[in-house]
């Protein structure tokens, strides 16, 4: 849902970069949303306002949708980690971060999805109520870093 939403916005709306992505990562146990944008055409400051404003237009995005359209896109998630691995090298890689990270949750993808199609547990309004803890205002859960 970020992404699609990042790279219509800050690529094809406003041609930024030439890349543009997001996705959660985990650094030293520590969970994040991570906005990349590799431009020639606008400096790390206007990069980091793009962003800001992006994230603001998003839980916007989000705040107009249905609950069904944000249940449709919750099982698509659910159903696009309930996949199996492509190849024994995704496997691996998967299985590995697992031990790298000490977190040894080998049938994370298997709970996220089932989670994930629990209305009861996500759905819109809890989505929002993450959002705006975690990401909406400046505070001690809101970092970002420019390079």
């Amino acid at each position: 849902m970020a992404y699609r939403s990042a790279f219509q916005r800050l690529r094809t709306q406003q041609q930024l970069g030439y890349l543009v992505s997001t996705q959660v990562r985990t650094v030293r146990k520590v969970r994040g949303l991570s906005v990349v944008v590799q431009s020639s055409v606008a400096t790390p400051r206007e990069l980091d306002a793009h962003i800001e404003a992006w994230m603001t237009k998003f839980r916007d995005e989000v705040s107009a949708m249905s609950e069904d359209e944000f249940r449709t896109f919750a099982k698509g998630l659910a159903a696009k980690k309930r996949q199996k691995d492509k190849s024994l090298s995704e496997r691996s890689a998967r299985l590995w971060h697992e031990v790298a990270s000490s977190r040894y949750a080998y049938d994370r993808r298997q709970r996220e999805a089932e989670m994930l199609e629990d209305g009861d547990r996500v759905n819109k309004e809890a989505f929002l109520a993450f959002w705006d803890k975690h990401f909406a205002n400046p505070s001690d859960t809101h970092t970002h870093t420019t390079s």
